[in-house]
């Protein structure tokens, strides 16, 4: 089931972004006169197609390959190679008669589009939600170091002062140890208090590359206190006894304090555990209790944590996503960059598919799907601007060579 729901979910994000960024060339060249033959998401290789119709000169229609989309401009060399038709002259209504300035628009209209599409949806996020943060006054500091951040020097109990000179205030911080400028840079310095001593620990020079191999989520965590929310029927906590509001205190009889710390010891379990439970004022042993293969027993927890939220009118919150997209852009330059020096693993710090399915999750939730899809538009965006061939930025470049000699490439 959760398999169904991060295709669901990859198949959903992937066609609104796909829609909206071929629309804006298909926007575009319709305001040019342009005369737009296909109009399509996802890809029909074969001339196989889910379903199409013909509206006027334009063919719309849902392809079967899910990794991207078209819209085939008459007189224009794109994803269906049509090349018989450049054999003969230009016609009025074709790409290649029109001028250079009107050409380069339909090819960075869909970019615009998806930076417009990120900007609306974080803008929309802030609105809706606002800002939640968890104040580290009002809640236990604590972090949780698992396999990897023990690794690093961090220890389970270790507060969180600063990051790169940066004061953390609200346990949110902490996720800006995954932000790209800290999972990029070299050496990044971390402040912790250690039993009341403060001290500084550094990330290796080539973090990012250790933490995906080590996964990003047996780094550290928050130390969220946690009760079981509720229980999935049938599920092995379930069948073990577990109930809804019971309070996990340890596993094997080992104390556990904090949700990831629990997460980390069914993981090193493996197959069964005995749970002590706080249940009212009864503490109980749930004997051998079944683990499945993702290392869960099957509820849904509930964190103990005290948070202020800050909501934004209508027009703040445009300022809000406006500046919460363009940071985005900065960290994926930043990372690009690296990329291209050789400093990072390009196996590592790009996903496939499969790999941005996972992002969603198996769970359904809205606030999280809008927030990825935002995200992912923004990354479409900056990737078709990349002069490669088969993308837009390699049209722009094409174009740009044009308006710069005066006459067309090749």
């Amino acid at each position: 089931m959760q398999a169904l729901v991060m295709i669901g979910q990859l198949l959903l994000g992937l066609s609104i972004l796909v829609f909206v960024h071929e629309l804006g060339h298909f926007l575009a060249a319709k305001a040019f006169g342009m005369r737009i033959e296909k109009f399509y998401i996802f890809f029909d290789f074969g001339k196989t197609k889910i379903f199409s119709f013909k509206r006027g000169e334009t063919e719309y229609g849902l392809g079967w390959f899910p990794l991207g989309g078209y819209v085939k401009i008459s007189g224009m060399i794109d994803e269906s190679l049509d090349k018989e038709q450049l054999k003969q002259p230009p016609q009025p209504w074709e790409f290649r008669s029109k001028p250079t300035w009107q050409r380069l628009i339909v090819m960075v209209a869909g970019v615009f589009m998806n930076l417009i599409l990120g900007i609306f949806m974080f803008s929309m996020i802030a609105l809706k939600t606002g800002d939640v943060t968890i104040p580290l006054s009002k809640n236990d500091p604590a972090i949780v170091a698992l396999d990897y951040g023990k690794k690093v020097g961090f220890q389970t109990g270790d507060t969180l002062i600063s990051i790169n000179n940066k004061p953390v205030s609200q346990l949110n911080e902490f996720s800006d140890l995954y932000s790209y400028q800290l999972l990029l840079s070299n050496h990044a310095k971390v402040e912790i208090r250690r039993n009341g001593k403060d001290t500084v620990i550094q990330t290796p020079e080539n973090f990012l590359n250790e933490v995906v191999d080590e996964g990003l989520n047996n780094f550290i965590q928050p130390g969220y206190h946690f009760y079981v929310r509720k229980v999935k029927p049938k599920s092995n906590a379930d069948k073990a006894g577990l109930k809804a509001q019971d309070v996990i205190i340890a596993v094997n009889d080992t104390p556990v304090m904090y949700y990831y710390d629990f997460v980390d010891r069914l993981a090193k379990n493996k197959k069964k555990v005995d749970l002590t439970v706080l249940r009212n004022s009864d503490t109980l042993v749930l004997q051998n209790v079944e683990i499945d293969e993702n290392g869960k027993i099957g509820f849904y927890p509930e964190f103990k944590v005290v948070t202020d939220t800050h909501y934004y009118g209508f027009f703040e919150s445009f300022k809000v996503g406006n500046n919460r997209a363009w940071f985005m852009l900065k960290e994926n330059t930043l990372g690009f960059v690296k990329l291209f020096k050789g400093e990072v693993d390009p196996r590592k710090a790009l996903k496939g598919p499969v790999g941005i399915a996972t992002i969603y999750g198996g769970e359904w939730i809205w606030l999280n799907f809008w927030t990825i899809t935002a995200l992912l538009s923004l990354i479409l965006a900056f990737m078709n601007l990349l002069p490669i061939p088969a993308l837009d930025g390699g049209h722009v470049i094409t174009i740009l060579i044009e308006i710069i000699t005066g006459k067309p490439l090749g």
